[in-house]
Parts: C-alpha cells; sequence; structure tokens
C-alpha cells in the first residue's frame, strides 16, 4: 500500500475533514431566503450551546442544540452537532458515544455513519470505512429529505469510498467514486488532481495530465502536473522519470515553495543531499517559521548522521508544529542515537507521545520498540516492534530494528533474512548503509 495517496498516521486531521461536514453555521437549505432566516434565528441557540457546553453542562447544551434543529431541519441532527463539540474538545469517548447514540435514535439519518466512516478510515480500518461509507452513501442517496444536504453527505460518501480504493490500491474503484465526486460537481478542483492521480497510476498518462491541469488551473494553491508525477512515479520505484518531471515543474513554476520542498524531497529519497540541501534552503527562504522546511533539513542532517543539528530542526518544526507526527518521529530516531542517557530517555517520551496520538499506526510502534531497544530493554522492545509487524510487507525500518533484537537473541540467521528484507525495498532507506555494514559483519563472525 505503499501508494495510498491519502496521509493514513494523522487521525485528527481526517477527523478535522469530517468535522467541516457539520459545522452548524454551515446549513444545507435550498432556499436561500429560508436558510438566512433560519441562520438569523439558529445562530443565537447554537451560541448558547456552546456556552453551556465549555461550562460542561452537555444535557442543557443538547437541549439547545435540539431547538435549534427544531428551527432549522437542514441542520444535522443536535447529537451530531455535539459530537462537534467533544471532538473539539478531543474528549474522543464522548465524541464517539454521541455519533453512536445518534445512529440508535435516528438510523435512517447518514451523517453519523459517514463520520465514523473517516475515523476508520484514520484508523486505517478499511472494512469498517467501506461499510460505514456505503451505508451513509445510501441513506444519502434514497432520502428525499433536505435534498441540498443529503447531496453534500453523498459527495462526503463518495470521497471516503475512494479514499478506501485508494488505500486497497484498487485504482479502478476509486475512479469510479471520483468520477461520482465529478457528477455532483465537475468544478470539484480535489476530486480533479485525486482522479488525475489514479490515472496516472492506471497508466493513463494524457488523461491524467488533463485532469491535474484542469485542477491547477480551478485552484493555483494546488502542485502542478510534473510535481504530482515526479511524486508518483518516485513512490511506484522510477526514480528517472521522476527526476525528469520535477525538472519540469522547476521550469513550468520556479521560485514556488511547494515545487522548491518536492524537489527537495525527491532529492533526499534518491540520495542527492547537497542538492536536498539548496531546494530546502530555498524553501526556508520563502517561508522561514514553516515546519516542512526544518522537516527536510532534519532528514537531510540524518541521513548524514549528524543527529545533533537534525535534532534541532525538528525542534524547530515542533516550535511551528506542535502535533507535527513527522517531525516528532524523526526527533525521537535522531535522539535515540545519541549518547546521552538523558537524551535517550527524552528520545522515549518523543516516541510515547505519538504512539498515544496515534495508537494504531505501525510507524509510531516500530520508533517505540527502537527507542526502547536503544535503551536496552529488549523485551519492552520486542512487543512494540511485533505490535507495528502487520499482515502488509514488512517496513524496511522495522526489519532493520527486529534484526538487532534477532542479533541480541543471538538469532543470528533470522537477522540476516530481516536484513535482506529491508533492502529489497525501493522506497527511501535511511539505515541502507547500516544494514549492509551488519550484514558484512555477521557474514565474517560466521
Amino acid at each position: 500500500m505503499a501508494n495510498f495517496i491519502l496521509s493514513r498516521n494523522n487521525v485528527m486531521a481526517l477527523l478535522t475533514i469530517a468535522i467541516t461536514m457539520w459545522l452548524p453555521a454551515a446549513t444545507y437549505g435550498s432556499d436561500e431566503k429560508t436558510t438566512k432566516k433560519a441562520g438569523a434565528a439558529t445562530a443565537p441557540k447554537v451560541q448558547e450551546a456552546m456556552d453551556c457546553f465549555n461550562r460542561r453542562e452537555f444535557e442543557q447544551s443538547l437541549e439547545l442544540l435540539q431547538e435549534a434543529k427544531v428551527l432549522n431541519p437542514d441542520f444535522p441532527p443536535a447529537r451530531v452537532m455535539l459530537a462537534k463539540f467533544f471532538a473539539n474538545a478531543k474528549m474522543m469517548i464522548a465524541f464517539r458515544s454521541s455519533l453512536e447514540r445518534t445512529i440508535v435514535e435516528l438510523p435512517n439519518d447518514p451523517e453519523a455513519y459517514i463520520i465514523l466512516g473517516n475515523v476508520a478510515l484514520g484508523e486505517q480500518r478499511l472494512t469498517e470505512a467501506q461499510l460505514l461509507f456505503e451505508l451513509g452513501a445510501s441513506l444519502a442517496e434514497n432520502s428525499g429529505r433536505t435534498p441540498k444536504r443529503m447531496r453534500t453527505l453523498f459527495q462526503h460518501a463518495n470521497s471516503g469510498l475512494a479514499a478506501v480504493a485508494e488505500a486497497r490500491e484498487e485504482w479502478e474503484t476509486a475512479a469510479k467514486y471520483l468520477r461520482n465526486l465529478l457528477e455532483i460537481n465537475s468544478k470539484d478542483a480535489f476530486a480533479m488532481q485525486r482522479l488525475g492521480r489514479v490515472m496516472f497510476l492506471l497508466g493513463k498518462t494524457e488523461e491524467a495530465v488533463d485532469l491535474l491541469r484542469s485542477a491547477e488551473l480551478a485552484d493555483k494553491r494546488f502542485e502542478t502536473p510534473e510535481v504530482i508525477m515526479s511524486v508518483l512515479s518516485e513512490r511506484c520505484g522510477n526514480f528517472r522519470f521522476a527526476e525528469r518531471y520535477m525538472a519540469e515543474a522547476l521550469q513550468v513554476r520556479p521560485n514556488d515553495y511547494q515545487t522548491e520542498l518536492a524537489a527537495a524531497r525527491l532529492s533526499i529519497n534518491v540520495g542527492k543531499l547537497e542538492q536536498a540541501t539548496k531546494f530546502a534552503k530555498n524553501a526556508e527562504k520563502m517561508a522561514p517559521k514553516a515546519a516542512d522546511p526544518q522537516i527536510l533539513l532534519g532528514l537531510i542532517a540524518r541521513y548524514r548522521k549528524d543527529y545533533k543539528k537534525a535534532a534541532k530542526h525538528f525542534q524547530s518544526a515542533l516550535l511551528v508544529s506542535p502535533n507535527n507526527f513527522s517531525a516528532n518521529d524523526n526527533l525521537a530516531l535522531v535522539l535515540c542515537e545519541q549518547k546521552s542517557r538523558e537524551k535517550q530517555l527524552l528520545a522515549l517520551e518523543y516516541a510515547q507521545l505519538n504512539a498515544r496520538r496515534v495508537p494504531r499506526s505501525t510507524k509510531a510502534a516500530a520508533t517505540l520498540g527502537w527507542v526502547w531497544l536503544k535503551l536496552g530493554q529488549i523485551d519492552n522492545a520486542e512487543i512494540f516492534l511485533r505490535e507495528a509487524t502487520t499482515g502488509e510487507e514488512l517496513d524496511a525500518s522495522t526489519a532493520y530494528y527486529l534484526a538487532n533484537v534477532a542479533v541480541k537473541q543471538d538469532q543470528i540467521d533470522n537477522a540476516k533474512r530481516l536484513l535482506k528484507l529491508s533492502l529489497k525495498t525501493k522506497q527511501p532507506f535511511v539505515y541502507r548503509q547500516d544494514v549492509n555494514r551488519m550484514l558484512a559483519d555477521l557474514d565474517r563472525k560466521r
């Protein structure tokens, strides 16, 4: 699943997307005058409900939201709006409970199913997500009530189904749902871009370019087709085409922040660290307070094993973006490589933080296992590294970490098997030199 287009680690990002579906201010009425009138009447009720919620008067908050719903039938169910409050307050158990109660009370309303589908998708429970999105889409499509709201929900359900198909690399299925989105709204630039990516992965380059170009014209914030095709070529292991497309991207949009970032990432991934440094510093000059250039400069330093310098860059990124998974993960990995016990214990704190934030992330579990190993806690290390092992192809870094555990346990043949497995990856691999050195050492000892 290396080509999954959407982020799979940041569950809260997906929840944020889901929350935007049911902001009370976003009514779904078909009559503009009625909508404005209803909005004026319900706005104080919603504000009162929010004030009650902030005082932890949850029942009173729900009653006010129910009154708002009566005033404006186009609003989401009251418990769905309450769930939004819980999500914003990071009260995730109450968030889920509120949605589950909605389903019991209003089993034919699609919104709660679709939101829970987004949650399942963010936690990589793809079958559950698919079933929830399918049910939500069916209910939205066949409901005769509040047609504009139902059309919006039908869009969200199809977007979720496309994301499930993308995660499974079922490109034809993804294309079907993305085309549904464009039938509903032919100007949906994000759907155009996603479909363009899928067409490229299906080998339909001309159609992909047309879609990606249309998306770029519709929204100038989007990356150019050349950047996207470079990224996808690199993910497929076709580095020659990746570099060719990136060279074109730099000509099409010179001195562009997003293009400089993409060029830096590609340069890191193909081992051209000097070139990567140039692009990352260009991006840093354009956005000196942004997290991404700091993360890339930290990665370059990490590849060079300059762990102190890498740590400074990742710490700078976290000052700007405290919940950034990548910065947090990489900071843990560079701190644990330092000899200072204090730094290694700090690495443990960062690794545990990511594991708590994204409990189903195999990446977070692998990093935590590696940090435990660096601290000499082999049993703890093995627990988390086994947790990071899924039914999918074993991640190269996790294989390397497990090989180190196997050496500690004097399982030399197993260690060599895992090391050789890690070298098969076509993806960037920061430990490649360490693996080759370790294999040579094991061969000499035998």
